[in-house]
């Protein structure tokens, strides 16, 4: 299947890991490739090995955290041959910390990175693909900007960032076919996620077993995921933020929500139903459950000890109450044992 013969594709972050699968990926599929990262050695090498392998490809260095290499970098990919038709903004750094913990140049760093690049490099993009009738941007957002993880702050908050620049964008653009898409992957078994299991004392088996699928994500099928939202089988996509995790939930820290049902019988508060989403253990404290309205809270955590293993870490709540029964549901956010 040859979808994007004839057109020019730029890919950023693709020394390694997704974006050098991304952009093997639409070179097989008949795109001039531009690879680019800040690392060049490892651009050049992407590019010979998709050379090597039949495609075309050229490696351009870029910092992209500063605006002029952005333009910069544009200018020179719509110069190989007079069109842009495909921008993936893949580059992304993951700097880790809580909010007392994560210093301030991580803080902005992430952001220069993982946000304002593309707001750069999409201003400089979009001009040729409006004057060409259309084009496509598939940008990297990820699970964890839809689902938090823990001692991620940074990381996160841009990547929702991205969720929403992303969907603002393709409203704005779509009159001018110009669509705008994201990606949003679970754990990838990329070298920079094997050397943060390696740091942890834990390994891949490990995160394997915490994903429905049975094991975490490849870097091609992101890839394959990104081609698809790059064609024009997805010519009527545009705003959609795409989850590629091996189940809802997947393999995250933070898991998006359960719902409790809690049933108070001569105020005894009892669990009736739960249903954790990919999660190994539901983590809820006995300082919470005022704010469900059980009056008595510690009976609360007697239950989620036989149920959960007795695990009393902190997870935030929300009741909605409903007196007819005096059944509380509370809306319940979750953690599995991954950080």
């Amino acid at each position: 299947m040859k979808r994007f013969v004839g057109k020019v594709a730029v890919v950023t972050g693709a020394g390694g890991g997704i974006g050098s699968a991304i952009a093997g990926r639409l070179a097989s599929e008949g795109a001039l490739v531009v690879v680019t990262d800040v690392n060049v050695e490892a651009a050049a090498h992407v590019a010979s090995k998709i050379d090597a392998a039949g495609g075309t490809a050229v490696a351009i260095g870029a910092d992209i955290s500063k605006k002029e290499e952005c333009f910069e970098l544009v200018a020179k990919s719509f110069e190989l041959k007079g069109r842009l038709d495909v921008l993936v903004n893949n580059a992304g750094i993951n700097r880790r910390g809580n909010l007392l913990s994560l210093s301030d140049e991580d803080w902005k760093a992430s952001f220069t990175v993982n946000l304002d690049s593309m707001f750069h490099l999409c201003r400089a993009a979009l001009p040729h693909m409006i004057q060409a009738g259309g084009g496509a941007i598939v940008n990297t957002a990820s699970q964890w900007g839809l689902h938090p993880a823990p001692n991620h702050i940074a990381y996160n908050t841009t990547k929702a960032a991205v969720a929403g620049f992303t969907q603002n964008l393709a409203r704005d653009y779509a009159p001018d076919k110009v669509r705008v898409n994201a990606v949003c992957p679970g754990e990838i078994h990329t070298p920079m996620l094997e050397a943060g299991v390696t740091r942890s004392g834990r390994t891949i088996a490990d995160l394997d077993k915490l994903v429905p699928f049975g094991r975490i994500g490849k870097p091609e099928e992101v890839a394959a995921l990104v081609a698809f939202l790059a064609s024009e089988e997805a010519a009527f996509m545009c705003g959609s933020l795409v989850e590629i995790t091996g189940s809802p939930g997947g393999c995250v820290t933070a898991a998006p929500a359960v719902w409790i049902g809690i049933y108070e019988e001569k105020d005894q508060p009892q669990i009736i139903a739960a249903w954790p989403i990919c999660v190994s253990r539901l983590l809820i404290s006995s300082d919470d459950a005022p704010h469900c309205g059980i009056k008595s809270g510690g009976n609360v955590v007697s239950h989620t000890d036989k149920m959960f293993k007795n695990d009393r870490r902190y997870a935030p709540m929300t009741c909605i109450a409903s007196s007819r029964y005096d059944i509380r549901f509370c809306w319940v956010t979750v953690q599995a044992l991954v950080a």
